[in-house]
């Protein structure tokens, strides 16, 4: 693992690479003066590390530690991404190894995604104890049922990302990605947000994602944002996911 200090608007961020599989992987961390609560905080598509420096930012001022991992094939992060798969899910994993063995960050710890990283944070939380809240946002937890809308509906693109990046054996590939089937799995309170207005990932999603986790008894809340997109508004952040993320961490 090799760790580099960098100052970019005033604000000191540890660049952080290690390897994972066939690939070396890219996370930033920024810590406080003393031992504080982690975040994990996972971009979505067309995003990385360094494009989601701005949440980071935003979560220290708000008094965490902050790890912001660059999923595989994003920024810089190597290899080809598989959409949400096993490739990029272990590399967020040790990325969570890593920040949350680091004594400067104080016990507790929760994971927040958007978009594909709702997707990945969703699987993280199904494969690994230890956190104590999570935040999906505008996520897909079902794959198989969103692969199977209508390509009329503008989702080509995404349905094409599916099936070159996952290739061969799509179905099980689908499934194995769709953290609905393993919500049983999960340990911590959970907030699901999603806009109403979604046109990327339909608020289904959120739907089937809060039956499973009803059905499995997981505490949770879900939110919906009335006439919300698929990116939602700087209010949400601040009164509903920081709040949300107080109380577990700080608490």
């Amino acid at each position: 693992m090799n760790t580099d200090n960098v100052t970019r608007n005033t604000v000191s961020v540890e660049e952080v690479h290690f390897d994972c599989h066939d690939a070396q992987q890219e996370a930033l961390f920024l810590f406080q003066e003393q031992p504080a609560p982690g975040v994990l905080f996972i971009h979505g598509h067309k995003s990385s590390a360094w494009g989601s420096l701005l949440y980071g930012k935003l979560l220290q001022r708000a008094g965490f530690a902050v790890c912001l991992p660059s999923q595989r094939g994003y920024g810089f992060s190597q290899g080809a991404p598989d959409f949400c798969g096993p490739l990029t899910v272990d590399g967020v994993k040790k990325a969570v190894d890593i920040f949350r063995h680091d004594p400067r960050v104080g016990g507790k710890i929760a994971i927040w995604g958007i978009s594909r990283g709702a997707a990945v944070a969703a699987q993280v939380i199904t494969q690994m104890n230890g956190f104590s809240a999570a935040v999906l946002q505008a996520g897909f937890y079902d794959l198989q049922r969103d692969y199977e809308l209508p390509k009329a509906n503008g989702l080509e693109g995404i349905h094409r990302n599916m099936e070159r990046e996952i290739g061969t054996d799509l179905q099980n590939g689908l499934r194995e990605r769709s953290a609905i089937h393993f919500a049983k799995q999960i340990s911590c309170p959970v907030l699901l947000l999603h806009g109403s207005e979604d046109k990327n990932i339909e608020v289904e999603q959120a739907y089937r994602m809060d039956s499973a986790l009803t059905a499995a008894c997981i505490p949770h809340e879900l939110k919906i944002i009335a006439g919300g997109e698929h990116t939602l508004s700087p209010e949400v952040r601040r009164e509903q996911v920081f709040p949300f993320l107080k109380k577990y961490l700080m608490s």
